[in-house]
């Protein structure tokens, strides 16, 4: 095994490479200019790529040739034009030109294949997955990703011990260059948890710069070029004003930084306008940029808020703000979060360094195997562990705490059963500083592990037989870190979904898989039902689709991560309507998602590993978004206008403004439009259609819980009545009433309708093992006739073997023969699942 070490930062504006050595972080000096930090900018000369400070020098010479904030970009199919070379690149692609530049920087430079790689906590999973396949292009083989405010909290935790001494919870506000992410950690005898996390991809330093463009510098060009279209042509991508465009967002910049320490500043331009020179000298004063800004502040301190809202703690409970990101630089940031919170201000750490030091110190806990690493995975299971482990090997198990605050840690070995071969073990601190002798391995061994203080200790776990041969493949290395804080896992940023039929609707929904704030690694195993006939050979399918936003939302709402279409084609036999499928869900610390589905009725497994890189945002697909949205929103508020519900139909009312704001934004924007303001409207569409879907308030709820007692009450009758296979039919219901304590707890309407329909499905399988039901549809069958039938001649035969099935009470064979029947039929003569034959779906329930 091999440690990581290496964590690494990588930024909107500029990125940091750190490593964790002898008990601290070291961060990289760039070699251009020994700074700290690397710009985050890839320029393309004709004999050469530029990265960095000098990438960024040469934007004014060549502006269509140099690229940043393409971060903001991963995950999408954007791609950047470079003239130079006539050809596109894509953001993936200039993401990895800075993680190699970054790894220049290390004195063993070339030898590095692991890293700590941070990522914004509202990333979703495709943003995460094209950022691991930058990593993969730079020459990094084993890369765990972090979330920044995680890796923020890290730092502060292990580098400011004196103030954090006491149990408590801070609020990271991380202010990036590209991206807001704020979360509320906890600190509990040493052990530091995420409780949740709130962000917008889209919010950061760089909207502060496109609005000097907008609301200061290109007012003050239009009232000289006098030219109703140049705004238009001035945001074209690939336009005549592109070069225009780009130097002033990078003289924006240098204005913000100006203006977070001075009172006013300048900046000087000149661009042809036609055949005619215009020249700008053009005054900012810190009053006009606060002025601008102080909305987008404002749209961080909402989302800090609800963030608070969601975790139940008040202001007062928090020790202190932790600043992060070199945005958080800005005065107006530190006063507007004074003001709003009243909580303490903690800079005491750099805040443009944190997140790679808290990325190093996250590094020292991981390892990885240097040969055959190629099931990513594999390894995150391994090494991903939560803080305490209790693993087993053969018939040997280890308990022991990842991390201490103690001077000794508790290692505990047991036998299940006494082994035959194991006789002895022996536990060795790699430094030398301790080792345990030959120890007698009995059913129950306890060992105290004497810790250095400040580091992560490494001791090597090994077993012999009576000869004291060393038994290889038992051999385990324990890694526990004493005084480091640590974090026990990941929280999951998002609601994990599947998509389901609604056939009472004829609609899909959503079904939550892993629920947002879950500690990754998660796995999962469902069980669903055929919602449809599938005949082999056909052109009809299944579809097992994953979707990542709001279990609460519409699947519209949410962004699909991942799809397995199982047709006709795929099949060994024809599969029948309400035949089981299981569907078995692992999603790595990475959020790699891994699904395999197994058919029940013919016995196939189907498998995939989920990590798509790109996605596409249209203007036409916003706008039909939007439009869909305005027209759901308006038939719900005539619902609550006729019902009396005027504080809902209040809400929905802001909602629709907001709507109607965003459709007149997206008529005025251009498909090849420069700015970022695409991504921006369809975030902020998400979010309202989020916020829409959640509009019901309690008595909503309550009402679909008490829905709920009555089903599964209804359940358990059935259950009760069933004539056979009533033992399997018990053990399937507490498997459901298990889910009982989390239903009724649950805020989520979605969540708990789709506990209700569960239980209404299993309800409809349980009457097909009462023989009074199976003998009542047998005669109907029956008396129809043939010709009800879309194979007449196999209804014939069916009806055959069910008639000796009758005579002989085998009510197994009569429940095949009704259920073969179903599925043959034309209409649905009162069956469920027929009568909504023309609404496709997925082809699962």
């Amino acid at each position: 095994m091999k440690e990581v070490l290496i964590g690494i930062d990588l930024g909107t504006t500029n990125s940091l490479i750190g490593k964790y050595e002898n008990g601290r972080v070291i961060i990289f000096k760039n070699p251009v200019g020994q700074k700290d930090t690397l710009a985050s900018v890839v320029g393309f000369r004709k004999d050469r790529i530029l990265i960095g400070d000098k990438a960024r020098e040469y934007l004014l010479k060549d502006a269509v040739n140099v690229f940043g904030g393409f971060k903001r970009k991963m995950g999408t199919d954007e791609k950047f034009y470079v003239v130079n070379s006539d050809e596109n690149i894509t953001p993936i692609q200039l993401s990895s030109y800075v993680l190699k530049e970054l790894l220049s920087f290390l004195p063993e430079s070339g030898l590095n294949t692991a890293a700590v790689i941070t990522i914004p906590a509202s990333f979703d999973s495709i943003q995460s997955n094209a950022t691991q396949k930058a990593a993969e292009l730079a020459g990094l083989n084993h890369i765990f990703l972090l979330q920044e405010p995680i890796a923020a909290g890290i730092a502060f935790m292990n580098e400011c011990g004196s103030i954090i001494s006491k149990n408590g919870y801070w609020l990271v506000y991380d202010l990036g260059g590209g991206t807001f992410d704020s979360a509320i950690l906890k600190v509990e005898n040493g052990e530091l948890k995420v409780l949740g996390h709130e962000g917008n991809n889209y919010l950061g330093g760089v909207d502060f710069d496109a609005k000097i463009v907008e609301k200061i510098l290109l007012p003050k060009i239009l009232e000289r070029v006098k030219d109703p279209n140049f705004e238009a042509e001035f945001y074209k991508k690939f336009g005549i004003y592109e070069k225009l465009y780009i130097t002033l967002i990078f003289l924006a910049e240098e204005v913000k930084k100006d203006l977070s320490v001075m009172a006013a500043t300048d900046i000087e331009f000149e661009f042809q306008y036609e055949n005619e020179f215009f020249n700008f000298n053009i005054e900012i004063t810190k009053i006009d940029f606060e002025s601008i800004i102080a909305p987008i502040i404002e749209e961080t301190i909402l989302l800090t808020k609800k963030l608070i809202n969601h975790t139940g703690i008040n202001n007062s409970d928090i020790n202190q703000i932790i600043l992060v990101g070199g945005s958080t630089l800005i005065p107006l940031v530190k006063v507007s979060l004074s003001k709003e919170f009243g909580i303490e201000i903690n800079n005491t750490i750099d805040p443009i360094t944190i997140v790679a030091r808290g990325a190093a110190y996250y590094a020292s806990s991981k390892t990885y195997e240097e040969e055959n690493y190629s099931d990513v995975i594999k390894a995150e299971t391994e090494e991903n562990k939560e803080k305490v482990h209790d693993e087993e090997v053969l018939e040997i198990s280890i308990v022991y705490n990842a991390t201490s605050m103690d001077n000794e840690e508790l290692l505990i070995i047991k036998q299940t059963e006494n082994d035959e071969i194991v006789k002895k073990y022996r536990v060795v601190r790699m430094d030398g500083g301790y080792d345990s002798g030959y120890m007698k391995l009995l059913q129950k061994n306890v060992q105290l592990l004497p810790l250095l203080p400040g580091y992560t200790n490494k001791f090597e776990l090994k077993f012999y037989d009576e000869s004291l041969r060393i038994i290889d493949h038992l051999s385990k290395e324990i890694r526990i870190s004493q005084g480091l804080y640590n974090v026990s896992g990941q929280p999951l940023p998002k609601d994990i979904c599947i998509e389901v039929d609604d056939l009472d609707n004829e609609a899909t929904k959503l079904e939550v898989v892993f629920k947002k704030n879950s500690i990754l690694p998660q796995k999962k195993m469902l069980y669903r039902q055929i919602s449809k006939k599938i005949v082999k050979g056909s052109e009809d399918s299944i579809i097992i689709n994953f979707l990542e936003g709001d279990s609460n939302s519409r699947p519209i709402s949410n962004l699909p991560i991942g799809k397995i279409e199982i047709s006709g084609k795929d099949l060994e036999t024809d599969l029948f309507a309400h035949s089981d499928i299981e569907i078995s869900c692992y999603m790595s610390e990475s959020r790699i998602l891994e699904i395999e589905v197994f058919l029940s009725m013919s016995g196939q497994e189907f498998k995939s590993v989920f990590s798509l890189t790109t996605r596409n945002v249209s203007l036409s697909r916003l706008q039909y978004h939007a439009h869909d949205l305005e027209k759901d929103m308006l038939d719900q508020l005539n619902k609550f206008n006729s019902s009396g519900q005027i504080e809902n139909a209040e809400l929905v009312t802001t909602l629709l403004f907001d709507v109607k704001s965003i459709q007149g934004v997206l008529r005025k924007l251009a498909e090849n439009s420069v700015s970022d303001v695409k991504y921006q409207l369809a975030e902020k569409l998400q979010q309202l259609s989020k916020d829409f879907d959640n509009i019901g308030g309690e008595a909503r709820l309550n009402e679909v819980k008490q829905r709920y007692i009555d089903f599964k009450q209804m359940c358990e009758n059935s259950v009760r009545d069933a004539n056979f296979g009533k033992i399997e039919l018990i053990d399937r219901l507490n498997k459901l009433a298990s889910k009982e304590a989390s239903v009724l707890k649950s805020r989520s309407t979605g969540f708990i309708e789709s506990a209700i329909e569960e239980i209404q499905d299993f309800t409809n399988e349980v009457n097909m093992y009462s023989i009074s039901f199976l003998q009542f549809w047998f005669t109907r069958f029956q008396n129809i006739g043939y010709p009800s039938f879309k194979n007449p001649n196999m209804a014939k035969n069916i009806m055959v073997e069910g008639e000796k099935a009758l005579a002989n009470n085998n009510s197994p064979a009569l429940r095949l023969a009704v259920l073969s029947l179903i599925n043959l039929l034309k209409i649905s003569d009162g069956f469920e699942g027929e009568k909504f034959s023309n609404f496709k779906g997925t082809g699962i329930k």
